[in-house]
């Protein structure tokens, strides 16, 4: 095997070059403390070199733990460091009196001086970490970065490219050749004949099983469900078979999904019988079934819960319908009894008077009663008392709960014929033994009949089932499929093979790695400081406390003008409008720019950044030949654009279809996607233009935004929504981008999905961007996005509707004593601070995992939030959360400036909502892909495009800014793009012929891009 090129070639440069340095940086890391001046004494004096070789190594190596030979040292830090030690050196000299043997003692006392070991010494811990990381798959620039940031932890420096690109070739290799060694000794005749299956080549109807396996479908149409079950089946059958071959290979998830993944991929069975070894073959189709099977119990679970849930609406409304019908009979009944209540208190006064009167004797006032009160009952009266008997019935409770019952049997049939023969095969974990019992008879019997257990039945539940001592096995059934989805809802019920719904434990670091490494991985994820949960308690109540009678008194003193109170004594909040930013500034300063094709900008960009270049291939040790960049570019527009690889490569001149196609499967994962976004960020970092869109310098400010679009295709990730969809179903495109117009995380989730899961995501996926506020409308948050994000060192700082409604809290009784003096905004609830304590380790534990990022932040806290009844580690987190929201909520009632900014915030999210639109123009914006996955490449390729288009209007707006003729020209054009926005796209032409055969560039050339990132706008 030839040796892996872990990095981009423009990135290998950049790795064996000294770090690049702006002022500050520069005076940070040459900065002259005693212990430096003292060192420095001791470096031999008769060559001046030696002392500023020494410091300009101590520099580097600061900065990056790194090493460099003198002729890579910077010409711009030899004058620095020649000019702060008062010595004549110049490059030239330094490069001619910096001797080696010198250069390598500086080496080694510089590596003393600051508690480093050489990486050389320890070769065996770099080969341990990095095969650890090869078993997961990790791409080998993921790897040594990885292993980088342990050495670094452990104050070991930095090795040579080379060195990581020899040792992680050597152990993907023999990875791989272990594996299939390993297999090969497991594997059996009957798991071959069980793989054999999946390539069969013979009947007909068998030919396509690998083809049709691949694709899970998520309709939860009867037909489509059943032609799904028997696929299911057979995979089910063959994972069966090779079980205890998968349980002795253990192989990791990542290798899994890697294998699988590149399975799924392969266009065709001739790309698996390319691989010629055939135990390598058995390695990744056992990772694909292993792979697929979880994710149809995962499908399957999904379409169970959508079904009951539909179900259950389905039967409300109907439900409502009866009543309304019954109701409607019954202001009939209620008129026929009202006539014989009328008719019979007539007769009744009649009565009454006869009865009274002193002027007849009693023979004849018998007489007359017998004239007023016939003997036999009159059609009238017998139809008045039994429309009143029936009206008794009706309005009673129990003839309610039956025609609820009797709804739920009429529906029943849709549901039990969807997703009945689904549950009698998936394979639950059940924490509930009544329950259990119940699944349990119901997966291993034919036929239901009066002897199922019933002891998870509520009593009113019994009572329907067995009425009239009559079982009846519908009702039973939609029961018991109800209870699973409320058990799968709260937590009691996960599945065996699954990845979304495992247990919460599954999720968190492994509790004994945990008791054993806690010190360890607390300070490696940033997390020591809130190690001691009572230190942390009492700096809060302190300053929850400090903040009640702050913000009370300066709101009774008027020094706070901006809250009032009601005649009802409730505070109301004045928050002045914000100014908005011209929008169409921009765009008048681009006005010698006419309708620039989006292609050449997405050309210039790549030129600029070389973003193409992160485009890898799925398969770690590829060695095809690699798509061109303009089939790259098709690909990024076809996506972005919504028009798909089809659409475009029909439209366009220079692109092939297959090509374009194949590029797409192969080079657009995700992981490249954020690689190649982070790249184009990286870049706008260096730009000190960026600042100018900067509130304060110290602080960076970012929010995140969902928007609501349709799905055209069959996908589980979507719900109806009449107010957002009409008849149609839809999804959430979920976006994040900081104050400066930079686009930092995108995903897509169903619209019936809150948004508040989804914040943690973005704000732990970017290495690039590290907000230290972050904001949301009112639905992207809840007490625990208040805790997590606290723990995450990032204030969340939501706009909140309804302020006056929200619950404010403290730990104390202090509500007396803020009344005493008047004040008006007062705490309503207590704290529980044992209920943290007690559950802290668990809370921390909980972050950690989140941190270290092997499963998505969403995906456990949805998982958490499952466990409404039971789980007290949400408690605690909500408990938690609530301190954080109250010293929040008192800022955000106290500081106008903090309620400005926010909305100043939130409306560049709706701006880059639009913006977005503008780039996914086709198909009426709706969604297209079925899976989750592929809706996420789409929307990151359009955030990508968008990040591309800011970047040039970076780019362009530095070169307005270099070209002033001025330093009052500069600062007052400087004053004036302040006030504009970033998010501009009017000079772009999106639409148009398409030809890639023949893009142009839009730069001028007047000034090099090195040029253009190293400008000090201001």
């Amino acid at each position: 095997m030839s040796q892996f090129h872990i990095l981009p070639e423009h990135e290998v440069t950049d790795f064996n070059r000294p770090p690049r340095f702006d002022k500050t940086q520069r005076m940070a890391v040459f900065a002259l403390d005693a212990r430096t001046h003292k060192i420095l004494r001791s470096i031999q004096q008769s060559k001046p070199e030696n002392k500023v070789g020494f410091m300009i190594q101590l520099g580097y190596f600061k900065a990056i733990k790194k090493f460099f030979t003198t002729d890579k040292f910077r010409n711009s830090d030899i004058y620095y460091v020649a000019e702060l030690l008062n010595l004549k050196v110049t490059p030239q000299s330094l490069k001619e009196n910096y001797r080696v043997k010198t250069h390598n003692n500086h080496t080694a006392k510089i590596l003393e001086f600051l508690g480093y070991e050489p990486w050389k010494h320890y070769d065996d811990l770099i080969s341990e970490q990095v095969a650890g990381l090869v078993a997961k798959q990790l791409h080998p620039k993921q790897i040594m970065l990885s292993v980088i940031d342990v050495l670094h932890e452990k104050k070991i420096s930095t090795p040579s490219y080379d060195h990581f690109c020899k040792v992680i070739t050597t152990h993907y290799r023999d990875f791989e050749d272990e594996l299939i060694a390993k297999l090969k000794s497991l594997i059996s005749s009957e798991h071959e004949k069980a793989l054999d299956d999946l390539l069969y080549e013979g009947d007909p109807a068998r030919r396509k099983l690998l083809t049709n396996l691949k694709t899970i479908c998520q309709s939860t149409a009867k037909g489509k469900i059943s032609e799904s079950l028997h696929k299911y089946l057979i995979l089910k059958r063959i994972y069966m078979e090779i079980e205890d071959l998968v349980k002795a290979l253990d192989l990791s998830s990542e290798a899994i999904r890697y294998y699988a993944g590149w399975v799924i991929k392969a266009h065709t069975k001739a790309q698996i019988f390319e691989i010629e070894d055939k135990y390598k073959q058995y390695l990744y189709l056992t990772a694909f079934i292993v792979f697929q099977y979880r994710n149809y119990d995962d499908t399957f679970l999904d379409i169970i819960l959508k079904c009951v849930k539909n179900y259950s609406t389905a039967v409300e409304k109907a439900f409502d319908a009866k009543k309304l019908e019954r109701a409607e009979e019954n202001d009939d009944l209620s008129e026929e009894v009202l006539d014989g209540y009328q008719s019979k208190t007539k007769m009744l006064n009649q009565a009454r008077s006869v009865i009274h009167r002193e002027d007849m004797d009693n023979i004849s006032k018998l007489n007359l009663l017998k004239l007023i009160i016939p003997l036999e009952v009159s059609d009238k009266e017998q139809q008045a008392d039994q429309s009143a008997e029936n009206l008794n019935n009706k309005l009673s409770e129990e003839e309610i709960k039956n025609i609820f019952y009797d709804v739920m049997i009429e529906k029943s049939d849709s549901l039990h014929g969807k997703i009945g023969d689904i549950i009698k095969h998936l394979q639950f974990t059940i924490n509930n033994e009544a329950l259990s019992k119940a699944v349990h008879y119901y997966q291993t019997t034919t036929k239901i009949t009066k002897n199922a257990p019933y002891d998870h039945l509520s009593s009113d539940e019994y009572k329907a089932i067995y009425k009239r001592e009559k079982f009846n096995p519908k009702l039973y059934k939609s029961f018991l499929f109800m209870h699973i989805f409320e058990n799968v809802r709260n937590g009691t019920i996960s599945l065996i093979h699954s990845y979304k719904y495992l247990p919460i434990e599954s999720y968190m670091i492994n509790e004994e790695q945990w008791q054993k490494n806690r010190k360890v991985v607390l300070a490696r994820l940033g997390l020591e400081k809130f190690a001691d949960i009572d230190q942390l308690l009492t700096e809060l109540q302190n300053k929850l406390d400090n903040a009640y009678y702050d913000i009370n008194q300066r709101v009774l003193s008027r020094e706070n003008k901006h809250v009032r109170y009601s005649k009802n004594g409730q505070f109301v909040i004045n928050t002045p409008a914000v100014e908005k930013p011209d929008y169409d500034g921009l765009a008048q300063l681009f006005s010698h720019f006419e309708n620039i094709p989006i292609l050449n900008i997405i050309r210039d960009i790549d030129a600029y950044t070389n973003f193409s270049s992160h485009f890898r291939h799925y398969k770690v040790k590829d060695n095809k030949v690699r798509p061109t960049s303009e089939t790259f570019y098709a690909g990024l527009f076809a996506l972005a654009s919504n028009m798909g690889a089809y659409q475009l490569s029909n439209t366009s001149v220079g692109i092939n279809y297959d090509k374009l196609s194949n590029a797409i499967t192969w080079y657009f994962t995700l992981d490249n996607l954020y690689e190649i976004n982070e790249s184009i960020i990286n870049v706008m970092k260096k730009m000190d233009v960026t600042n100018l869109f900067k509130k304060e310098k110290q602080l960076l400010h970012s929010s995140s935004d969902g928007q609501k679009r349709c799905v055209t295709a069959e996908s589980l990730n979507a719900n109806f929504s009449y107010k957002y969809f009409g008849q149609g179903k839809g999804s959430n495109i979920y976006a994040f981008l900081d104050e400066r117009g930079m686009f930092f995380y995108s995903t897509v989730f169903t619209s019936s999905d809150r948004d508040a899961p989804y914040v943690i995501d973005g704000l732990t996926h970017s290495e690039s961007i590290k907000p230290d506020m972050h904001s949301t409308d009112t639905h992207g948050y809840t007490e625990i996005i208040f805790a997590i994000s606290h723990l995450l060192g990032i204030k969340f700082a939501p706009r909140i509707k309804n302020i006056k409604e929200q619950v404010l809290s403290s730990f104390n009784s202090i509500k007396k004593d803020l009344e005493s003096k008047n004040y008006q905004i007062l705490p309503s609830y207590k704290i529980r601070k044992n209920i943290i304590k007690d559950n802290w380790e668990l809370i921390l534990r909980l972050v950690a995992s989140i941190k270290t990022k092997e499963f998505k932040a969403s995906t456990i806290l949805k998982r958490l939030n499952s466990y409404d009844t039971q789980h007290t580690l949400q408690d605690a987190m909500k408990e938690f959360g609530r301190i954080i929201k109250s010293i929040f909520l008192l800022e955000y009632i106290d500081k106008v400036e903090l309620r400005q900014d926010i909305e100043k915030q939130l409306n560049k999210g709706e701006l880059a909502n639009k913006f977005g639109n503008a780039v996914a123009f086709a198909n009426n914006q709706e969604i297209m892909q079925v899976h989750q996955e592929d809706q996420d490449i789409a929307v990151m390729c359009k955030l990508i495009v968008q990040n591309i288009i800011i970047l040039w209007n970076y780019i362009e707006l530095t070169k307005i800014i270099m070209r002033s003729d001025s330093l009052e020209e500069k600062s007052e054009l400087i004053k004036n793009i302040k006030e504009l926005s970033i998010i501009s796209w009017q000079h772009i032409n999106m639409f148009g012929l398409y030809d890639f055969s023949s893009l142009k560039s839009t730069n001028d050339s007047e000034f090099e891009i090195e040029e253009i990132l190293a400008y000090k706008a201001a």
